[in-house]
């Protein structure tokens, strides 16, 4: 949800690493991106011609198996 609009997206992602920790629990880190277009969620930016119309997400994230 970007500026009260709800979308689906899709992003690739990357396995960086997994692996067993100190702790003995088994960890898997995740990275991935994809460009939104900021007229998707109703972000109009007519009005200021110098600003990006796209923004690109970018995330990392961690999971541990249960």
């Amino acid at each position: 949800t970007l500026h009260g609009q709800t979308q689906v997206i899709e992003m690739p992602v990357t396995l960086m690493g997994e692996g067993e920790d100190p702790w003995g629990n088994y960890r898997a880190g995740f990275e991935g991106s994809t460009m939104l277009t900021l007229g998707d969620f109703g972000i109009n930016m007519s009005d200021f011609p110098e600003v990006m119309h796209e923004v690109e997400l970018y995330v990392t994230f961690e999971g541990i198996r249960q």
